[in-house]
Protein backbone atom coordinates (compact mmCIF):
# COMPACT_ATOMS: atom_id res chain seq x y z
CA UNK A 1 0.00 0.00 0.00
CA UNK A 2 1.17 3.51 -0.81
CA UNK A 3 2.15 5.37 2.36
CA UNK A 4 0.60 8.81 2.15
CA UNK A 5 2.60 11.45 4.03
CA UNK A 6 2.01 14.95 5.32
CA UNK A 7 4.97 17.26 5.90
CA UNK A 8 4.56 19.68 8.76
CA UNK A 9 6.24 21.45 11.64
CA UNK A 10 5.70 21.13 15.37
CA UNK A 11 7.08 23.31 18.14
CA UNK A 12 9.45 21.72 20.62
CA UNK A 13 7.05 22.59 23.45
CA UNK A 14 4.17 20.85 21.70
CA UNK A 15 6.30 17.80 21.08
CA UNK A 16 7.37 17.75 24.72
CA UNK A 17 3.74 18.21 25.79
CA UNK A 18 2.76 15.14 23.79
CA UNK A 19 4.99 13.13 26.12
CA UNK A 20 3.09 14.50 29.15
CA UNK A 21 -0.51 14.72 27.94
CA UNK A 22 -2.87 12.18 29.52
CA UNK A 23 -3.78 9.17 27.42
CA UNK A 24 -7.53 8.62 27.48
CA UNK A 25 -8.25 4.95 26.91
CA UNK A 26 -11.31 3.27 25.48
CA UNK A 27 -12.42 2.40 29.02
CA UNK A 28 -11.97 6.02 30.10
CA UNK A 29 -14.19 7.18 27.21
CA UNK A 30 -16.91 4.70 28.18
CA UNK A 31 -16.81 6.01 31.72
CA UNK A 32 -17.29 9.58 30.45
CA UNK A 33 -20.11 8.54 28.10
CA UNK A 34 -21.94 6.86 30.98
CA UNK A 35 -21.74 10.01 33.10
CA UNK A 36 -24.64 12.40 32.34
CA UNK A 37 -22.54 15.41 33.37
CA UNK A 38 -20.55 15.17 30.12
CA UNK A 39 -21.96 15.67 26.64
CA UNK A 40 -20.61 14.26 23.41
CA UNK A 41 -19.35 17.75 22.62
CA UNK A 42 -17.38 17.85 25.90
CA UNK A 43 -15.73 14.54 25.10
CA UNK A 44 -14.93 15.63 21.53
CA UNK A 45 -13.31 18.88 22.75
CA UNK A 46 -11.17 16.90 25.17
CA UNK A 47 -10.09 14.58 22.36
CA UNK A 48 -9.19 17.53 20.11
CA UNK A 49 -7.02 19.04 22.85
CA UNK A 50 -5.23 15.72 23.34
CA UNK A 51 -4.60 15.28 19.60
CA UNK A 52 -3.35 18.87 19.52
CA UNK A 53 -0.89 18.07 22.34
CA UNK A 54 -2.40 20.85 24.49
CA UNK A 55 -0.96 20.26 27.96
CA UNK A 56 -3.75 22.32 29.58
CA UNK A 57 -6.09 19.40 28.91
CA UNK A 58 -4.53 17.57 31.86
CA UNK A 59 -5.96 20.02 34.36
CA UNK A 60 -9.37 19.94 32.66
CA UNK A 61 -9.38 16.14 32.94
CA UNK A 62 -8.48 16.35 36.63
CA UNK A 63 -11.26 18.92 37.18
CA UNK A 64 -13.81 16.42 35.84
CA UNK A 65 -13.40 14.51 39.14
CA UNK A 66 -14.23 11.24 37.46
CA UNK A 67 -10.81 9.56 37.23
CA UNK A 68 -8.44 8.55 39.99
CA UNK A 69 -4.85 9.77 39.54
CA UNK A 70 -3.54 6.21 39.10
CA UNK A 71 -6.04 5.60 36.27
CA UNK A 72 -4.35 8.14 34.02
CA UNK A 73 -1.12 7.59 32.11
CA UNK A 74 0.85 10.15 30.13
CA UNK A 75 2.40 10.16 26.64
CA UNK A 76 0.21 9.87 23.54
CA UNK A 77 3.19 8.91 21.34
CA UNK A 78 3.90 5.19 21.16
CA UNK A 79 7.54 4.26 20.67
CA UNK A 80 6.97 1.07 18.68
CA UNK A 81 9.96 -1.23 18.99
CA UNK A 82 8.99 -2.73 15.63
CA UNK A 83 10.23 0.40 13.87
CA UNK A 84 12.90 1.55 16.27
CA UNK A 85 16.40 0.89 17.40
CA UNK A 86 16.54 0.83 21.19
CA UNK A 87 17.24 4.14 22.89
CA UNK A 88 21.02 4.25 22.88
CA UNK A 89 22.07 7.87 23.14
CA UNK A 90 24.53 8.76 25.86
CA UNK A 91 24.14 11.88 28.01
CA UNK A 92 26.62 13.63 25.74
CA UNK A 93 24.55 12.70 22.66
CA UNK A 94 21.38 14.07 24.27
CA UNK A 95 23.06 17.31 25.31
CA UNK A 96 24.45 17.82 21.82
CA UNK A 97 20.98 17.31 20.33
CA UNK A 98 19.32 19.83 22.66
CA UNK A 99 22.12 22.23 21.76
CA UNK A 100 21.41 21.73 18.07
CA UNK A 101 17.74 22.60 18.70
CA UNK A 102 18.79 25.81 20.45
CA UNK A 103 21.01 26.76 17.51
CA UNK A 104 18.36 25.84 14.93
CA UNK A 105 20.40 22.95 13.55
CA UNK A 106 18.11 19.98 14.35
CA UNK A 107 17.07 19.61 10.73
CA UNK A 108 16.26 15.91 10.33
CA UNK A 109 12.51 15.22 10.36
CA UNK A 110 10.92 13.01 12.99
CA UNK A 111 8.52 10.53 11.38
CA UNK A 112 5.19 9.82 13.10
CA UNK A 113 2.30 7.62 12.10
CA UNK A 114 -1.23 8.96 12.66
CA UNK A 115 -2.89 5.92 14.24
CA UNK A 116 -6.52 6.76 13.42
CA UNK A 117 -5.81 7.68 9.78
CA UNK A 118 -3.66 4.59 9.28
CA UNK A 119 -6.50 2.42 10.62
CA UNK A 120 -8.89 4.03 8.14
CA UNK A 121 -6.49 3.40 5.25
CA UNK A 122 -6.19 -0.30 6.16
CA UNK A 123 -9.95 -0.65 6.51
CA UNK A 124 -10.60 0.98 3.14
CA UNK A 125 -7.56 -0.27 1.25
CA UNK A 126 -7.19 -3.97 2.07
CA UNK A 127 -9.33 -7.03 1.38
CA UNK A 128 -9.18 -8.07 5.05
CA UNK A 129 -10.44 -4.65 6.20
CA UNK A 130 -10.83 -4.67 10.02
CA UNK A 131 -9.63 -8.29 10.15
CA UNK A 132 -6.18 -7.29 8.87
CA UNK A 133 -3.45 -7.92 11.48
CA UNK A 134 -2.17 -4.37 11.03
CA UNK A 135 -5.64 -2.94 11.74
CA UNK A 136 -5.86 -5.00 14.94
CA UNK A 137 -2.38 -3.84 15.95
CA UNK A 138 -3.21 -0.14 15.58
CA UNK A 139 -6.68 -0.49 17.09
CA UNK A 140 -5.13 -1.89 20.24
CA UNK A 141 -2.91 1.20 20.45
CA UNK A 142 -5.85 3.51 19.86
CA UNK A 143 -7.88 1.78 22.58
CA UNK A 144 -4.95 2.43 24.93
CA UNK A 145 -5.18 6.14 24.14
CA UNK A 146 -2.21 6.55 21.81
CA UNK A 147 -2.51 9.09 18.99
CA UNK A 148 0.80 8.66 17.16
CA UNK A 149 3.47 6.01 16.69
CA UNK A 150 7.10 6.93 16.15
CA UNK A 151 8.38 5.39 12.94
CA UNK A 152 11.74 7.17 13.11
CA UNK A 153 12.97 9.44 15.90
CA UNK A 154 13.03 7.38 19.11
CA UNK A 155 16.26 8.93 20.43
CA UNK A 156 15.17 12.46 19.54
CA UNK A 157 11.64 12.39 20.99
CA UNK A 158 12.86 10.65 24.15
CA UNK A 159 15.61 13.21 24.59
CA UNK A 160 13.18 16.14 24.30
CA UNK A 161 10.90 14.54 26.89
CA UNK A 162 13.84 13.99 29.26
CA UNK A 163 15.02 17.57 28.83
CA UNK A 164 11.64 19.01 29.78
CA UNK A 165 11.54 16.68 32.80
CA UNK A 166 14.92 18.03 33.99
CA UNK A 167 16.62 14.69 33.36
CA UNK A 168 19.03 16.14 30.76
CA UNK A 169 20.91 19.36 31.57
CA UNK A 170 22.34 21.69 28.96
CA UNK A 171 26.08 21.67 28.53
CA UNK A 172 27.81 24.67 29.99
CA UNK A 173 28.55 27.25 27.30
CA UNK A 174 32.29 26.71 27.72
CA UNK A 175 31.89 22.95 27.04
CA UNK A 176 29.43 22.97 24.15
CA UNK A 177 30.54 22.57 20.53
CA UNK A 178 34.15 21.76 21.45
CA UNK A 179 34.44 24.89 23.56
CA UNK A 180 33.08 27.28 20.92
CA UNK A 181 29.77 27.55 22.77
CA UNK A 182 26.21 28.05 21.56
CA UNK A 183 25.69 30.08 18.40
CA UNK A 184 22.60 31.73 19.87
CA UNK A 185 23.87 34.76 21.83
CA UNK A 186 21.37 34.44 24.67
CA UNK A 187 22.87 31.07 25.63
CA UNK A 188 26.46 32.23 25.98
CA UNK A 189 26.26 32.19 29.79
CA UNK A 190 24.93 28.72 30.57
CA UNK A 191 26.64 27.72 33.81
CA UNK A 192 26.59 24.72 36.10
CA UNK A 193 23.78 26.23 38.20
CA UNK A 194 21.53 27.15 35.25
CA UNK A 195 21.60 24.07 33.03
CA UNK A 196 18.19 22.40 33.59
CA UNK A 197 15.05 23.53 31.79
CA UNK A 198 13.29 24.60 35.00
CA UNK A 199 16.34 26.73 35.96
CA UNK A 200 16.45 28.69 32.71
CA UNK A 201 15.12 32.22 32.48
CA UNK A 202 11.70 32.79 30.93
CA UNK A 203 13.29 34.16 27.74
CA UNK A 204 15.54 31.14 27.28
CA UNK A 205 12.70 28.67 27.92
CA UNK A 206 10.50 30.56 25.47
CA UNK A 207 13.21 30.39 22.80
CA UNK A 208 13.42 26.61 23.12
CA UNK A 209 9.63 26.20 23.35
CA UNK A 210 9.06 28.04 20.07
CA UNK A 211 11.74 26.31 18.01
CA UNK A 212 10.07 24.39 15.19
CA UNK A 213 10.81 20.75 14.39
CA UNK A 214 10.30 19.15 10.98
CA UNK A 215 7.68 16.42 11.24
CA UNK A 216 6.57 13.85 8.68
CA UNK A 217 3.20 12.29 9.44
CA UNK A 218 2.38 8.98 7.74
CA UNK A 219 -1.38 8.65 7.18
CA UNK A 220 -1.71 5.28 5.42
CA UNK A 221 -0.09 1.87 5.17
CA UNK A 222 0.12 -1.53 6.84
CA UNK A 223 2.78 -2.51 9.36
CA UNK A 224 4.83 -3.98 6.53
CA UNK A 225 4.59 -0.71 4.59
CA UNK A 226 5.67 1.32 7.61
CA UNK A 227 8.51 -1.11 8.22
CA UNK A 228 9.77 -0.53 4.68
CA UNK A 229 9.59 3.21 5.26
CA UNK A 230 11.74 2.79 8.39
CA UNK A 231 14.33 0.84 6.42
CA UNK A 232 14.40 3.47 3.65
CA UNK A 233 14.66 6.37 6.09
CA UNK A 234 17.61 4.64 7.74
CA UNK A 235 19.29 3.42 4.56
CA UNK A 236 22.08 5.96 5.07
CA UNK A 237 22.37 5.19 8.78
CA UNK A 238 24.56 2.38 10.05
CA UNK A 239 21.85 0.18 11.55
CA UNK A 240 23.01 -3.34 12.30
CA UNK A 241 21.31 -6.48 11.00
CA UNK A 242 19.13 -7.04 14.06
CA UNK A 243 17.91 -3.43 14.07
CA UNK A 244 16.87 -3.87 10.43
CA UNK A 245 15.11 -7.18 11.18
CA UNK A 246 12.93 -5.46 13.76
CA UNK A 247 11.26 -3.52 10.96
CA UNK A 248 9.61 -6.81 9.93
CA UNK A 249 6.67 -6.86 12.32
CA UNK A 250 5.80 -10.36 13.48
CA UNK A 251 4.93 -12.42 16.54
CA UNK A 252 8.43 -13.86 16.76
CA UNK A 253 9.97 -10.39 16.97
CA UNK A 254 7.62 -9.48 19.81
CA UNK A 255 8.59 -12.64 21.73
CA UNK A 256 12.28 -11.89 21.30
CA UNK A 257 11.87 -8.32 22.57
CA UNK A 258 9.79 -9.44 25.55
CA UNK A 259 12.34 -12.09 26.55
CA UNK A 260 15.17 -9.56 26.30
CA UNK A 261 13.17 -7.08 28.37
CA UNK A 262 12.39 -9.71 31.02
CA UNK A 263 16.05 -10.38 31.77
CA UNK A 264 17.35 -6.87 31.09
CA UNK A 265 18.21 -6.25 34.78
CA UNK A 266 20.35 -9.41 34.77
CA UNK A 267 22.12 -8.37 31.55
CA UNK A 268 23.08 -5.07 33.19
CA UNK A 269 23.80 -6.41 36.70
CA UNK A 270 27.12 -5.39 38.21
CA UNK A 271 28.56 -6.71 41.47
CA UNK A 272 30.49 -4.44 43.79
CA UNK A 273 32.57 -5.33 46.81
CA UNK A 274 32.65 -2.98 49.76
CA UNK A 275 36.10 -1.81 50.73
CA UNK A 276 37.43 0.27 53.57
CA UNK A 277 36.28 3.85 54.08
CA UNK A 278 32.95 3.10 52.39
CA UNK A 279 34.46 2.68 48.95
CA UNK A 280 33.21 -0.01 46.58
CA UNK A 281 35.14 -1.88 43.92
CA UNK A 282 33.59 -3.42 40.84
CA UNK A 283 34.29 -7.16 41.01
CA UNK A 284 31.89 -8.42 38.37
CA UNK A 285 30.94 -6.46 35.27
CA UNK A 286 27.61 -6.57 33.44
CA UNK A 287 27.06 -9.37 30.93
CA UNK A 288 26.34 -6.81 28.23
CA UNK A 289 27.12 -3.10 28.02
CA UNK A 290 24.37 -0.52 27.68
CA UNK A 291 25.58 0.17 24.15
CA UNK A 292 25.44 -3.51 23.19
CA UNK A 293 21.91 -3.83 24.58
CA UNK A 294 20.90 -0.62 22.80
CA UNK A 295 22.11 -2.02 19.49
CA UNK A 296 19.92 -5.13 20.02
CA UNK A 297 22.89 -7.49 20.25
CA UNK A 298 21.18 -9.41 23.03
CA UNK A 299 18.12 -9.88 20.84
CA UNK A 300 20.32 -11.21 18.04
CA UNK A 301 21.80 -13.71 20.50
CA UNK A 302 18.26 -14.85 21.40
CA UNK A 303 17.40 -15.30 17.69
CA UNK A 304 20.62 -17.29 17.26
CA UNK A 305 19.69 -19.51 20.21
CA UNK A 306 16.28 -20.09 18.64
CA UNK A 307 17.99 -21.33 15.47
CA UNK A 308 20.31 -23.61 17.44
CA UNK A 309 17.38 -25.18 19.31
CA UNK A 310 15.17 -25.71 16.27
CA UNK A 311 17.76 -26.54 13.59
CA UNK A 312 20.42 -28.32 15.64
CA UNK A 313 23.90 -28.11 14.14
CA UNK A 314 22.78 -26.49 10.87
CA UNK A 315 24.66 -23.36 9.84
CA UNK A 316 23.51 -20.12 11.45
CA UNK A 317 24.19 -16.94 9.50
CA UNK A 318 22.53 -13.67 8.48
CA UNK A 319 20.17 -15.43 6.08
CA UNK A 320 18.89 -17.92 8.64
CA UNK A 321 18.41 -15.15 11.21
CA UNK A 322 16.61 -12.97 8.66
CA UNK A 323 14.26 -15.85 7.82
CA UNK A 324 12.95 -15.84 11.38
CA UNK A 325 11.33 -12.50 10.52
CA UNK A 326 10.18 -13.45 7.02
CA UNK A 327 6.72 -13.67 5.48
CA UNK A 328 5.95 -17.06 7.04
CA UNK A 329 7.70 -16.44 10.34
CA UNK A 330 4.61 -17.18 12.45
CA UNK A 331 4.62 -20.76 11.20
CA UNK A 332 8.34 -21.41 11.54
CA UNK A 333 9.66 -23.59 14.35
CA UNK A 334 11.66 -20.62 15.65
CA UNK A 335 8.29 -19.07 16.59
CA UNK A 336 6.14 -22.12 17.37
CA UNK A 337 8.84 -23.63 19.61
CA UNK A 338 9.97 -20.40 21.23
CA UNK A 339 8.97 -21.79 24.63
CA UNK A 340 12.16 -23.87 24.47
CA UNK A 341 14.21 -20.68 24.16
CA UNK A 342 12.35 -19.10 27.08
CA UNK A 343 12.96 -22.16 29.27
CA UNK A 344 16.68 -22.68 28.56
CA UNK A 345 17.76 -19.05 28.19
CA UNK A 346 15.77 -18.20 31.32
CA UNK A 347 17.53 -20.94 33.30
CA UNK A 348 20.97 -19.64 32.27
CA UNK A 349 20.09 -16.05 33.20
CA UNK A 350 18.78 -17.14 36.62
CA UNK A 351 22.03 -19.01 37.27
CA UNK A 352 23.97 -15.89 36.33
CA UNK A 353 21.84 -13.84 38.73
CA UNK A 354 22.28 -16.31 41.59
CA UNK A 355 25.84 -17.56 41.14
CA UNK A 356 27.61 -14.83 39.17
CA UNK A 357 28.93 -14.80 35.62
CA UNK A 358 32.26 -16.66 35.96
CA UNK A 359 30.92 -19.93 34.55
CA UNK A 360 30.17 -18.11 31.27
CA UNK A 361 33.52 -16.34 30.95
CA UNK A 362 35.86 -19.20 30.02
CA UNK A 363 38.39 -18.19 27.34
CA UNK A 364 36.74 -14.77 26.99
CA UNK A 365 33.95 -16.25 24.83
CA UNK A 366 30.75 -15.14 26.56
CA UNK A 367 28.31 -15.65 23.69
CA UNK A 368 30.04 -18.84 22.53
CA UNK A 369 29.77 -20.29 26.04
CA UNK A 370 26.11 -19.34 26.30
CA UNK A 371 25.42 -21.11 23.00
CA UNK A 372 27.35 -24.21 24.16
CA UNK A 373 25.38 -24.27 27.39
CA UNK A 374 22.13 -23.94 25.45
CA UNK A 375 23.12 -26.95 23.31
CA UNK A 376 24.04 -28.96 26.40
CA UNK A 377 20.79 -28.19 28.24
CA UNK A 378 18.83 -29.04 25.11
CA UNK A 379 20.71 -32.35 24.90
CA UNK A 380 19.75 -33.05 28.52
CA UNK A 381 16.09 -32.29 27.79
CA UNK A 382 16.02 -34.57 24.76
CA UNK A 383 17.65 -37.43 26.68
CA UNK A 384 15.72 -37.08 29.93
CA UNK A 385 18.60 -35.92 32.14
CA UNK A 386 18.01 -33.62 35.08
CA UNK A 387 20.45 -31.44 37.01
CA UNK A 388 20.39 -32.17 40.74
CA UNK A 389 23.00 -29.65 41.87
CA UNK A 390 22.97 -26.37 39.93
CA UNK A 391 26.07 -24.84 41.52
CA UNK A 392 28.27 -27.90 41.01
CA UNK A 393 26.97 -28.21 37.47
CA UNK A 394 27.83 -24.66 36.39
CA UNK A 395 31.25 -24.92 38.05
CA UNK A 396 31.88 -28.12 36.09
CA UNK A 397 30.69 -26.44 32.89
CA UNK A 398 33.02 -23.47 33.32
CA UNK A 399 35.98 -25.76 34.00
CA UNK A 400 35.37 -28.00 30.99
CA UNK A 401 34.98 -24.98 28.68
CA UNK A 402 38.41 -23.86 29.86
CA UNK A 403 39.90 -27.32 29.30
CA UNK A 404 38.55 -27.46 25.75
CA UNK A 405 40.75 -24.51 24.83
CA UNK A 406 43.75 -25.00 27.11
CA UNK A 407 44.04 -28.73 27.85
CA UNK A 408 41.98 -30.78 25.41
CA UNK A 409 43.53 -33.99 26.77
CA UNK A 410 41.31 -33.63 29.85
CA UNK A 411 38.23 -33.77 27.60
CA UNK A 412 39.32 -36.22 24.90
CA UNK A 413 43.00 -36.64 23.94
CA UNK A 414 41.97 -37.90 20.51
CA UNK A 415 40.67 -34.43 19.61
CA UNK A 416 44.23 -33.05 19.37
CA UNK A 417 45.14 -32.87 15.69
CA UNK A 418 48.24 -35.08 15.34
CA UNK A 419 48.70 -35.09 11.56
CA UNK A 420 47.21 -32.93 8.83
CA UNK A 421 47.50 -33.20 5.07
CA UNK A 422 47.20 -29.77 3.49
CA UNK A 423 45.35 -29.38 0.20
CA UNK A 424 46.23 -25.71 -0.27
CA UNK A 425 49.13 -23.42 0.35
CA UNK A 426 52.86 -24.21 0.29
CA UNK A 427 54.16 -27.06 -1.90
CA UNK A 428 57.51 -28.81 -2.15
CA UNK A 429 59.70 -29.07 -5.27
CA UNK A 430 57.51 -31.91 -6.57
CA UNK A 431 54.34 -29.84 -6.20
CA UNK A 432 53.08 -31.77 -3.15
CA UNK A 433 51.26 -29.95 -0.39
CA UNK A 434 52.68 -30.08 3.14
CA UNK A 435 51.95 -32.83 5.63
CA UNK A 436 52.00 -31.30 9.10
CA UNK A 437 52.68 -33.31 12.27
CA UNK A 438 52.24 -32.61 15.96
CA UNK A 439 55.11 -34.96 16.88
CA UNK A 440 57.84 -36.75 14.99
CA UNK A 441 58.40 -40.52 15.11
CA UNK A 442 60.30 -40.14 18.39
CA UNK A 443 57.46 -38.27 20.09
CA UNK A 444 59.21 -34.91 19.96
CA UNK A 445 57.03 -31.86 19.25
CA UNK A 446 57.63 -30.51 15.76
CA UNK A 447 56.05 -27.09 16.21
CA UNK A 448 54.09 -27.61 12.99
CA UNK A 449 50.82 -28.09 14.86
CA UNK A 450 50.22 -26.25 18.12
CA UNK A 451 48.97 -27.87 21.28
CA UNK A 452 45.18 -27.93 21.72
CA UNK A 453 44.51 -27.45 18.01
CA UNK A 454 41.34 -29.40 17.25
CA UNK A 455 40.66 -28.39 13.62
CA UNK A 456 42.79 -27.31 10.67
CA UNK A 457 41.86 -25.67 7.41
CA UNK A 458 43.10 -26.86 3.97
CA UNK A 459 46.11 -24.49 4.09
CA UNK A 460 47.22 -25.79 7.49
CA UNK A 461 45.95 -23.04 9.77
CA UNK A 462 45.09 -24.49 13.18
CA UNK A 463 42.12 -23.55 15.32
CA UNK A 464 41.68 -23.90 19.07
CA UNK A 465 38.28 -24.24 20.69
CA UNK A 466 37.83 -20.53 21.43
CA UNK A 467 38.34 -19.82 17.72
CA UNK A 468 35.82 -22.52 16.76
CA UNK A 469 33.29 -20.76 18.99
CA UNK A 470 33.47 -17.60 16.88
CA UNK A 471 31.62 -19.07 13.90
CA UNK A 472 28.41 -21.07 13.56
CA UNK A 473 29.21 -22.95 10.35
CA UNK A 474 27.81 -26.47 10.29
CA UNK A 475 31.03 -28.50 10.58
CA UNK A 476 32.14 -26.47 13.59
CA UNK A 477 28.69 -26.78 15.18
CA UNK A 478 28.99 -30.56 14.85
CA UNK A 479 32.45 -30.49 16.41
CA UNK A 480 31.20 -28.38 19.32
CA UNK A 481 28.36 -30.81 19.97
CA UNK A 482 30.76 -33.77 19.86
CA UNK A 483 33.03 -32.06 22.39
CA UNK A 484 30.03 -31.40 24.62
CA UNK A 485 29.29 -35.14 24.55
CA UNK A 486 32.97 -35.91 25.19
CA UNK A 487 32.89 -33.80 28.34
CA UNK A 488 29.88 -35.55 29.89
CA UNK A 489 31.97 -38.43 31.22
CA UNK A 490 33.65 -36.05 33.67
CA UNK A 491 30.49 -34.77 35.38
CA UNK A 492 30.78 -35.55 39.11
CA UNK A 493 28.44 -38.25 40.45
CA UNK A 494 25.03 -37.06 41.57
CA UNK A 495 25.19 -33.73 39.73
CA UNK A 496 23.27 -34.87 36.62
CA UNK A 497 21.05 -37.97 36.59
CA UNK A 498 18.62 -39.78 34.33
CA UNK A 499 14.99 -38.89 35.01
CA UNK A 500 13.77 -41.75 37.18
CA UNK A 501 12.80 -40.95 40.74
CA UNK A 502 13.39 -44.49 41.99
CA UNK A 503 16.42 -45.41 39.88
CA UNK A 504 18.71 -42.43 39.40
CA UNK A 505 21.78 -43.39 37.38
CA UNK A 506 24.47 -40.68 37.54
CA UNK A 507 25.44 -39.63 34.05
CA UNK A 508 29.13 -40.29 34.73
CA UNK A 509 28.47 -44.00 35.22
CA UNK A 510 27.82 -44.38 31.51
CA UNK A 511 31.43 -43.69 30.64
CA UNK A 512 32.70 -45.99 33.40
CA UNK A 513 30.52 -48.82 32.11
CA UNK A 514 31.52 -48.06 28.52
CA UNK A 515 35.16 -48.56 29.50
CA UNK A 516 34.36 -51.66 31.59
CA UNK A 517 32.36 -53.22 28.73
CA UNK A 518 35.08 -52.43 26.15
CA UNK A 519 32.85 -49.92 24.38
CA UNK A 520 30.11 -52.48 23.70
CA UNK A 521 26.60 -53.26 24.91
CA UNK A 522 26.47 -55.83 27.71
CA UNK A 523 24.18 -58.43 26.13
CA UNK A 524 24.62 -58.05 22.37
CA UNK A 525 28.23 -56.85 22.02
CA UNK A 526 27.19 -53.98 19.78
CA UNK A 527 29.80 -51.25 19.33
CA UNK A 528 28.83 -48.03 21.16
CA UNK A 529 30.31 -44.93 19.49
CA UNK A 530 31.56 -42.58 22.18
CA UNK A 531 29.67 -39.70 20.57
CA UNK A 532 26.39 -41.63 21.05
CA UNK A 533 27.14 -42.89 24.56
CA UNK A 534 24.90 -40.37 26.32
CA UNK A 535 21.98 -40.64 23.89
CA UNK A 536 19.30 -42.34 25.97
CA UNK A 537 17.22 -43.01 22.89
CA UNK A 538 19.99 -45.37 21.69
CA UNK A 539 21.53 -46.72 24.89
CA UNK A 540 20.16 -47.22 28.39
CA UNK A 541 21.53 -48.04 31.82
CA UNK A 542 19.79 -50.97 33.45
CA UNK A 543 19.99 -53.02 36.65
CA UNK A 544 21.64 -56.44 36.64
CA UNK A 545 19.36 -57.53 39.48
CA UNK A 546 16.08 -55.83 38.70
CA UNK A 547 15.04 -52.93 40.90
CA UNK A 548 11.66 -54.59 41.47
CA UNK A 549 13.49 -57.63 42.83
CA UNK A 550 15.46 -55.61 45.33
CA UNK A 551 18.43 -54.73 43.15
CA UNK A 552 20.28 -51.61 44.27
CA UNK A 553 21.14 -48.65 42.07
CA UNK A 554 24.91 -49.07 42.34
CA UNK A 555 27.74 -49.04 39.84
CA UNK A 556 28.24 -52.76 40.38
CA UNK A 557 24.58 -53.57 39.73
CA UNK A 558 24.16 -51.80 36.40
CA UNK A 559 25.30 -52.10 32.81
CA UNK A 560 24.79 -50.54 29.37
CA UNK A 561 22.31 -52.01 26.92
CA UNK A 562 20.97 -50.85 23.59
CA UNK A 563 17.55 -49.24 24.03
CA UNK A 564 16.10 -51.56 21.39
CA UNK A 565 17.30 -54.69 23.21
CA UNK A 566 16.43 -53.39 26.67
CA UNK A 567 12.85 -52.59 25.69
CA UNK A 568 12.32 -55.81 23.74
CA UNK A 569 11.79 -57.95 26.84
CA UNK A 570 14.58 -60.34 25.83
CA UNK A 571 16.75 -59.41 28.82
CA UNK A 572 13.94 -60.00 31.32
CA UNK A 573 13.01 -63.32 29.77
CA UNK A 574 16.62 -64.41 30.11
CA UNK A 575 16.49 -63.61 33.81
CA UNK A 576 13.31 -65.66 34.24
CA UNK A 577 15.14 -68.67 32.79
CA UNK A 578 18.12 -68.16 35.10
CA UNK A 579 16.00 -67.92 38.23
CA UNK A 580 14.45 -71.27 37.31
CA UNK A 581 17.84 -72.91 37.98
CA UNK A 582 17.52 -72.08 41.65
CA UNK A 583 14.07 -73.66 42.13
Amino acid sequence: MFTKKKFAQMSVKRLASAKRVFRITKDNIRKLEDDTRFSDADIERMRDMIVGCDITVNQKIKDMNIFEEDELESDIIKLCQEFQSNFRWTMDDMQEYIGSIIDGQALTAIVFGDIEKIMTSIKDGTAEKTSHESYKFFKKLKDLGYVYVVIDGNNRTTTIGKFYNDEVPLKQSSDFNNGVGYQHPEFERITKSTRYYSQLSTDLREHIDKMMMSITIVESGTLEDLGRDFVKVNSQVKLNDQEMRQANVCEFGRKVRELAKKYDPIFRKKVYEKRSKGKSKLVESALFTDKSIGRRNVEQLIVTISNILTDGTAKVDKRTLDNCYGDKSNFRKSNTEFHRVEKIFGKIMKWRDKYGRNFLDSNGCLQGNIIDLVSLLDYFDKNDYIIKDDKKFINWFGETQTYKNNDISKINPKRQVMIHQCTKGVTDSDGNFQTLRFEDDDGVRTGQISENVIWMDPAGKGFKYSEIQQNLQQNWNLLRLDLIKDSLSSIPDGVVIKKDKERDFPIGWRYLKWVEQDGKTYSTDEEIPLTDLFNTKLYQMDHVIDHADGGLTTLENCHLESSEYNQSGKYKKGFDEITDLFD
